[in-house]
């Protein structure tokens, strides 16, 4: 059994109301669009295509799937409430004790290419916990993975979590159309530990027919090729 490694998450104020809930593992909060998707197209049953094609779905795809259950997620403490004031920007709004988003300075993203479609004042969700691994490990903050359903986009950070011992705050852009509630648990930051290590890269060309007999070997399963083939399970708790 593989050892299990601790990342801890230290909210940074007692005082802070219960509202504001530990960061949970990515595989508890896997958006409903996901869950209540077919995993074969039409909705059919299992088959296979012209061109030996098999007829899945995203739903069948396993990296899709580990990318959205991995590592922690964090979310929305309470409800907040968008509107534009009379400048038509955008004004976040919440009832609950504790700041919970903040704006940048203009000033602290000059060139910073904006996504169309997004307004181009860059927001931060506060950090409210001091993240904790081993020796060595560093944590991706990022936009909670293939959830794109969501009215804004989180900014990835990389953080040396072994040695920082503040807050790590979530800057994200928002929809520049975008009014109304941005409901409490919804996810705003997804967090993945990981191990540093040194890397270098050579290219190279394959071996025809190693390739063909890796090719052979994996599509002797009709039905989760990938996940009989080469998958591992990760585990966060």
């Amino acid at each position: 059994m593989k050892k299990k490694l601790l990342v801890e998450f230290v909210l940074k104020d007692e005082k802070l109301p219960s509202i504001y809930k530990s960061p949970q593992p990515a595989r508890s909060l896997i958006p409903d669009w996901y869950k209540s998707a077919s995993a074969h197209i039409d909705k059919e049953e299992f088959k296979i295509l012209s061109g030996g094609k098999r007829n899945g779905t995203y739903k069948k795809c396993v990296p899709f799937m580990d990318a959205i259950t991995s590592g922690y997620v964090i979310t929305l403490p309470a409800d907040v409430m968008v509107t534009k004031n009379d400048k038509g920007e955008q004004v976040f709004q919440w009832i609950v004790d504790g700041n919970i988003v903040a704006l940048h300075d203009k000033k602290e993203h000059p060139g910073f290419p904006i996504p169309k479609n997004y307004s181009n004042r860059v927001f931060t969700w506060i950090g409210q916990y001091i993240v904790k691994t081993p020796k060595g490990y560093s944590c991706l903050f990022t936009h909670p993975l293939n959830n794109y359903g969501l009215p804004f986009r989180v900014l990835s950070g990389v953080v040396d979590t072994d040695n920082y011992g503040m807050p790590v705050d979530s800057p994200f852009m928002i929809e520049k159309d975008f009014t109304g509630i941005i409901p409490e648990g919804t996810p705003i930051c997804q967090v993945i530990p990981f191990k540093r290590n040194n890397w270098i890269s050579v290219r190279k060309v394959a071996n025809k027919k190693e390739l063909e007999n890796w090719i052979n070997f994996y599509f002797r399963k009709m039905v989760s090729a990938y996940k009989a083939s080469v998958w591992s399970r990760k585990s966060y708790e």
